[in-house]
């Protein structure tokens, strides 16, 4: 019990150092090689202004209309056509059981990993170890 109290306290005070430390690390990267670009995706709440020479850009979530044409986008070959992959995959992240995939896949780089895992697991996809973690 006295494990999981000062992991309660300490815990997020241990986090923040290690974020500290990739924020600082990231930084270090981006100053040594100063003449490239580069993206930085990280939850807002995170790095927030923590880098110079940085264009701060947030992404809104897609709607359900955005997410379908996503997938339609994503599984646009003949076979997927033929097989309707796009529309059966639709229709399995409207299952009321499939919340917790639908929300992930308002995320546009989420919904990348969902028709990725989706394009290789297709008979067992909401079983998949991906949507038993926690992704945020």
């Amino acid at each position: 019990m006295l494990g999981e109290v000062l992991n309660g306290i300490f815990g997020p005070i241990f986090e923040m150092t290690q974020e500290n430390i990739a924020i600082d690390q990231i930084r270090d990267f981006c100053d040594r090689y100063s003449q490239n670009h580069f993206v930085i995706s990280c939850r807002v709440a995170v790095c927030k202004g923590d880098f110079n020479r940085v264009v701060d850009v947030t992404m809104t979530k897609f709607d359900d209309e955005q997410i379908e044409q996503f997938m339609n986008c994503w599984f646009s070959s003949t076979l997927d056509a033929e097989n309707a992959t796009a529309e059966r995959f639709w229709r399995i992240l409207k299952q009321s059981e499939n919340d917790s995939a639908r929300e992930l896949a308002q995320m546009p780089l989420l919904l990348t990993f969902l028709c990725l895992v989706y394009s290789t697991s297709l008979k067992n996809f909401c079983k998949h170890p991906f949507l038993d973690q926690r992704v945020y």
